[in-house]
Parts: C-alpha cells; structure tokens; sequence
C-alpha cells in the first residue's frame, strides 16, 4: 500500500495542465495560419502615376506642361483655385492626401478641403481667398498622396522630400507648385 501512495504524488506531477496542453496543441495552427495569412495578403498594392492639373483664374497648368505654365503661378484673392491629382491607372485599396505650405523654413499644415474619391483622384477646389486666408507672398504647396501606411503627415519630413526633389517613397508620391499669393487690389 505504500508503494501505491508513493507512485501517485509522481504520476500527478507529470500531468499538464489543461490550459497549457491546449495551448501547445493550437500553436503550430495559429503560426501557420499567421503565415498563410501573410503570404495570401501580399505586399501592399503599389501606386500608380499620377497626372496633375493646377488651375488658377485664367492660368492651368496640367501634367509636365511646365512650359506653358509660368513658374511661380499668381493667385488672386478674388480668383478661383483648382487642383486635381488623377491616378494614371485605377487603383485598388485607400489612398489618402496630406496637404501643406511651405516658405522658407516655416512648413505648415494646410486646412484646405481635399476631396479623396473611390478611384483615388485628390481635389482642391475654391476662392483663393478662403483657401490661402492670411497667406501672402511666394510660398511651395506640397501635397503628398498614397496609402494610408505610407504617406508622411510630419511637416518636416515632406519639406526635406521638397528640399531634396524627392517625388516620393514606397507608396506615396509627392506634388509640388510655387505660388505667389498677391495682396487684395
């Protein structure tokens, strides 16, 4: 009878809990299926070209047509501004847009109303005057358009990419046009 008490402390101690056989049971499943998952997902979808047409009053300027377009484009408070970024190709997945105003070292964030369609087209559309409201002189609009988890919403890293002529990164693409914000006649 001894030896029966003294075996069962033993058997006992080699026993699993429930929780943790379980555990060990579903893990190769979940990693394989974290796997499985990652593989079938794929990279992110890329981003095609983008044509863009910048329209001030009687002034338009559309694509690389920087010849018929002055180089710093003049904006009249009592005009009308459009922007418009049209993907080359129909995208799939989000696409969002980030726009600001830089001059000199000062970049800021720029309020204009954007729209961001299904197909990925971006516009800015309205009276100078609202949209650039206590802006004057010669400032870089910057928009930055692309995925989500991709484009920069830090002011500082779209003023180097500016700087340095970068036209954008993985997933993102980045639009520029000097303007000169003439004061009220």
């Amino acid at each position: 009878m001894l030896a029966k008490a003294a075996a069962a402390p033993v058997a006992d101690a080699r026993r699993l809990p429930v929780g943790r056989v379980i555990a060990i049971a579903v893990a190769p499943f979940a990693l394989a299926a974290a796997v499985l998952l990652y593989i079938t997902r794929g990279p992110a979808p890329t981003l095609p070209g983008y044509d863009a047409t910048w329209n001030a009053g009687d002034v338009a300027q559309r694509g690389d047509d920087a010849a018929a377009a002055p180089e710093v484009l003049p904006l009249s408070p009592g005009g009308r501004f459009e922007l418009v970024l049209r993907p080359a190709t129909p995208i799939e997945g989000a696409v969002i847009a980030h726009a600001f105003l830089l001059q000199g070292s000062q970049v800021r964030p720029w309020a204009a109303p954007m729209d961001t369609s299904v197909d990925g087209t971006v516009r800015i559309v309205g009276p100078v005057g609202k949209l650039f409201e206590g802006t004057q002189g010669e400032w870089t609009i910057a928009i930055v358009v692309g995925r989500p988890e991709a484009v920069p919403s830090d002011g500082s890293v779209v003023a180097r990419a500016v700087a340095s002529g970068n036209a954008g990164g993985a997933g993102w693409r980045l639009f520029t046009r000097r303007v000169t914000l003439l004061p009220p006649r």
